[in-house]
């Protein structure tokens, strides 16, 4: 008998229908006593219906989550890897199913890491605003302290010519 592995599990909890549906392929796994072809198509079924749950539940959390940080983008690469190891440790696998999960995978580190991108581009002109703002508000200040420098000069020159 061929035994769904505790990872994929995990992944097991969802909606009623994809419940009912998953009990169902369990079931016929469990029922189907030689491996066989039949045996083989219920558990790349299930496979697959888990890794669609898994991605899904990655992708709304990625969602929920934008203002991530690199401690967090550490951890989904590391889950990502110990998944791939899982999935090609597993000799059931369907070649196909992984690739797509690796493919979806790796499209949400590539949206990470381009919001990442964003946000430093756009933290980097803030900064790049806010030094332009300082400076101007010193040469404003530079010019102003000249300007009354001028003034005084004039001023005590026009007294000493007056005396």
């Amino acid at each position: 008998m061929l035994e769904v592995p505790s990872m994929e599990r995990s992944f097991m909890s969802g909606s009623s229908t994809d419940d009912s549906h998953l009990q169902i392929l369990e079931l016929g796994l469990e029922e189907a006593s030689q491996p066989g072809e039949r045996q083989s198509r219920l558990y790349d079924e299930l496979m697959s219906i888990n890794i669609t749950r898994s991605s899904s539940e990655e992708s709304q959390n990625l969602s929920n989550s934008s203002g991530s940080n690199i401690s967090e983008e550490m951890g989904t690469i590391a889950e990502l890897a110990n998944t791939i190891d899982g999935y090609l440790d597993n000799p059931r696998t369907n070649r196909t199913i992984l690739s797509n999960q690796i493919k979806r995978a790796t499209r949400q580190i590539r949206r990470k890491y381009d919001n990442l991108q964003t946000d430093l581009i756009n933290e980097q002109r803030r900064r790049y605003n806010a030094e332009v703002e300082r400076d101007l508000r010193q040469t404003d200040l530079d010019n102003a302290l000249n300007d009354l420098n001028m003034m005084t000069t004039a001023y005590n020159n026009e007294r000493v010519t007056c005396q």
